[in-house]
């Protein structure tokens, strides 16, 4: 009874606030839920950074990633190249950072200063 009740109150909440539960049930330990939470999150209100940050540090192996049914939204691509650099999966980072700034956004600082901390951490670019 108290599962559909909960079910029920999450279906009225927005993304922001999913974020929030989200949050909440990551520092009670409940991984899985608050991963569950925060993909719904993003799904909610695909603009909130901090619901894919969160989501983030979810993610333990490429696998998973892949497994995630994300929403297609261009924000999308900027948490997939922070996902891979958490997963130290560089070239796959710098291949979505170099098309999200070839396709009109070549001037962003995000995407400069990240692609620079690449650089400075070591990670070699040619080209």
């Amino acid at each position: 009874m108290a599962s559909v009740y909960l079910n029920n109150l999450l279906q009225l909440l927005d993304g922001y606030c999913l974020y929030l539960y989200g949050v909440v049930l990551k520092r009670l330990s409940l991984t899985q839920e608050a991963r569950k939470v925060l993909l719904e999150a993003a799904h909610a209100e695909p603009c909130h950074w901090g619901s894919w940050l969160e989501l983030s540090s979810h993610i333990s192996d490429i696998r998973e990633l892949e497994a995630m049914a994300l929403p297609e939204h261009w924000i999308k691509h900027f948490f997939l190249a922070h996902t891979y650099l958490e997963l130290h999966l560089n070239d796959q980072a710098l291949d979505i950072y170099f098309a999200l700034q070839s396709n009109g956004i070549g001037d962003s600082t995000y995407l400069l200063a990240q692609v620079g901390c690449m650089v400075r951490a070591g990670f070699l670019i040619n080209g």
